[in-house]
């Protein structure tokens, strides 16, 4: 017998019965090992994934680091440009003054309402 019995009275059917426990105990193990199984692969490619998407987000954020450096440095220099232009007097004669004001308003408003559109 598997295990020992509790009572001197033995049933014909308690040795089977005993058996098909622990099978069943055996096959209900089997099936938990087997899920773990399953689950670690299925860990394993996410794991996969998240040092793919670690890889991703760090050559994006150098990317944006580079750009962002190279930004700066075209600001400044525009801010260079803008400053050396205005320090210069016009050379445009007083009569088209006026007129070259008309014309870059109406250029802004134009643009203005393209955008707004």
């Amino acid at each position: 017998m598997l295990f020992a019995a509790v009572s001197p009275e033995v049933s014909v059917m308690t040795e089977y019965i005993q058996w098909g426990f622990a099978g069943f105990a055996f096959l209900l193990v089997s099936v938990i090992v087997w899920l773990i199984g399953q689950l670690l692969k299925i860990l394993a490619v996410f794991a996969k994934a998240n040092e793919r998407w670690v890889e991703v987000v760090t050559n994006n954020t150098a990317a944006i680091a580079v750009l962002s450096s190279g930004a700066q440095e075209h600001k400044s220099l525009l801010i260079e440009v803008k400053n050396g232009l205005l320090s210069r007097p016009c050379l445009l004669p007083e009569e088209f003054r006026e007129t070259m004001g008309e014309v870059i308003r109406e250029a802004k408003a134009k643009l203005a309402q393209e955008a707004a559109t």
